[in-house]
């Protein structure tokens, strides 16, 4: 049981991302009466912990052999969850339901995971966003525009932070609200520097090299922008004038012509090694 789903009692995930991790997860514990909504969307909860005062008398019946109860009310069923994962093995936790439906109940589930003592890793995924816990030095995926805010109930621990918009240099937050709506801000200056252990030559003995800046840009035969996502069927496609004068340059000096239409032309002409010259006679400029 490395990894684990911890469906709490809040608003049941409707998000794909939460959805997709509760839908292949092999192991859901299920805070008491989140099995309802569980059962609801076709899932078979693998653990029910809690006290039971919230599932249905159906669903205790049915699930008996997988039900935990702990009747402890110092701590609410989140916790409970928590607890009983780590103490039977598990490494990483992903704990889905954690907000909505009471307030009081979602900032009691999002500090259990700043002042919880726990040697897992702890993530909780809603349909807006995800609370992690950082510890030490800490990269997260991101992208340009990405909302982000950083919480710390101690305020001597000090931050410091790169690509945010505003970024922290040894920074402690005095506040909760300090690290707050900030958002990912990369550009050209925004990249890692990767060192050459070893190589085959010395950089002087190199002939030739090349950059390349890798960008979102798709074009057609005529170099014009298009959604490779949404290609557009060849009835949408704009007529094009396709009478053109080729001019084909042959070794042996001999010139010849022809008024192959424009994609002949390419396809075909192309596979000779001949040099070609094209000359618009009549017509549009292609588009």
């Amino acid at each position: 049981m490395d990894s684990v789903v911890i469906l709490a009692k809040g608003d049941f995930p409707q998000h794909p991302i939460p959805l997709r991790i509760l839908n292949e997860v092999d192991t859901i514990i299920c805070c008491d009466g989140a099995v309802n909504n569980l059962v609801e969307y076709g899932l078979i909860p693998t653990h029910i912990i809690g006290d039971m005062d919230s599932i249905t008398n159906e669903l205790k019946i049915k699930y008996e052999d997988q039900l935990i109860h702990i009747p402890d009310q110092n701590e609410n069923d989140l916790r409970k969850a928590v607890r009983w994962a780590e103490k039977n093995g598990a490494k990483e936790t992903i704990i889905l339901g954690a907000t909505g439906k009471r307030d009081d109940h979602s900032l009691a589930n999002i500090f259990t995971l700043l002042e919880f003592s726990s040697q897992m890793k702890m993530t909780i995924i809603t349909d807006f966003g995800k609370f992690s816990i950082v510890k030490s030095e800490h990269k997260f995926d991101s992208f340009s525009g990405e909302q982000v805010s950083i919480f710390s109930t101690d305020n001597s621990i000090e931050i410091t932070s790169t690509y945010l918009k505003y970024n922290f240099n040894s920074k402690k937050l005095t506040s909760l609200y300090v690290g707050s709506l900030n958002e990912i801000v990369r550009n050209d200056d925004s990249f890692e520097t990767l060192s050459i252990d070893s190589a085959s030559i010395e950089p002087k003995e190199m002939r030739r090299f090349g950059v390349m800046r890798l960008i979102e840009a798709t074009f057609d035969w005529h170099f014009n922008p298009i959604d490779p996502e949404h290609v557009p069927t060849y009835k949408e496609l704009p007529l094009i004038d396709t009478n053109w004068d080729y001019t084909v340059a042959l070794k042996n000096g001999v010139s010849a012509s022809t008024n192959f239409a424009t994609s002949y032309a390419f396809t075909t002409l192309g596979r000779h090694k001949s040099t070609y010259f094209m000359h618009h006679r009549t017509g549009s400029a292609p588009r």
